[in-house]
């Protein structure tokens, strides 16, 4: 049976800036010193640049996970920008990206990205998108 997710820390902020997250992540580690080197610990968040630049700066052994919601939503927003108009195209699109994130290996998530670059009629941005991790 996998362990409970528990949440450990949160932070409620004015500011998004890298410094007011890594004064978080310091604290937190001040406060649980085990945590910086804890292999089973994985902090989940959106992918701000703010929050994930002060993770790698302060907290350099910890595993850093994208939320899936976040990801859906960057997903869905980008599939809109690029020319899905109607729900039902959009709902197309969302469940092949799903099917794409459920996939449980790299090699499983290349041969469902050829598999769905072909049904996709934006392929080539498409491909772009998803085979760079969105960058």
């Amino acid at each position: 049976m996998p362990a409970p997710v528990v949440p450990l820390a949160y932070l409620l902020h004015e500011r998004k800036t890298t410094d007011t997250h890594a004064d978080f992540f310091k604290h937190t580690v001040a406060v649980c010193p085990p945590l910086a080197g804890m292999p089973n610990l994985l902090i989940v968040t959106d992918q701000k640049r703010a929050i994930t630049k002060a993770i790698h700066d302060v907290c350099l052994a910890l595993r850093h996970c994208l939320c899936w919601n976040h990801i859906l939503q960057d997903c869905k927003r980008w599939v809109h920008q690029h020319g899905a108009s109607s729900q039902l195209e959009l709902g197309y699109y969302m469940d092949s990206i799903r099917s794409l994130l459920s996939s449980t290996s790299e090699d499983a998530y290349k041969d469902e990205l050829l598999i769905q670059m072909i049904k996709w009629s934006w392929s080539s941005q498409s491909t772009k998108w998803f085979g760079t991790g969105g960058d």
